[in-house]
């Protein structure tokens, strides 16, 4: 099986597989999260509050009791009780770094297609040297937006393992029964 779609889809599949990742852990207290590593004075977040109002802005005191977040003019001291998830930005570096690269590896499966499908190696080099810039550039900006949307999560209220159950009885004349809600 040496066709040319089997070298294809062979190298598609190199390229295309999953990685595993796993999730780094949240802060469950604001004494906890002056302990992480890589939560500076200064840094830009994104605070989801108590009330589920959400506040941006740069931190600007940080301890184990209270975190002081300004934004403009405006200050917020907030208690461990007023927090319920604190965000941040994430580089765009990588984000840039791995659509650069996968804009390459998209150009470099081009001309292998190409090269694989057709006999004329001066028309691959024009197909590859046309797609080059545009298909990595492409890749680049595609990384930079998406990394723009992620947020990395440092800080959640609760404790570990604080699930609750709710067990509301339901009568009526003709039935009886029970409303049963779960929550973590």
């Amino acid at each position: 099986m040496s066709s040319p779609w089997f070298v294809t889809l062979l190298c598609w599949m190199l390229v295309a597989l999953p990685v595993e990742t796993k999730a780094q852990e949240a802060a469950r207290s604001l004494a906890e999260l002056m302990g992480a590593k890589g939560t500076f004075v200064g840094e830009d977040v994104y605070i989801t509050r108590a009330t589920g109002r959400p506040i941006s802005g740069a931190i600007a005191d940080l301890s184990p009791d209270a975190l002081s977040v300004t934004s403009g003019a405006q200050t917020w001291r907030l208690r461990d009780a007023d927090i319920l998830r604190i965000e941040r930005g994430d580089s765009l570096e990588n984000g840039v770094g791995l659509g650069l690269l996968l804009g390459i590896g998209a150009v470099l499966m081009t001309g292998i297609t190409c090269k694989a499908t057709q006999q004329n190696t001066e028309q691959c080099a024009y197909v590859v040297a046309y797609s080059t810039i545009p298909t990595v550039v492409v890749g680049g900006v595609v990384g930079a937006v998406v990394d723009a949307k992620i947020r990395q999560t440092l800080y959640v209220a609760g404790m570990p393992g604080s699930a609750r159950l709710g067990v509301r009885p339901m009568l009526s004349r003709n039935s009886m029964g029970a409303a049963v809600a779960l929550g973590w």
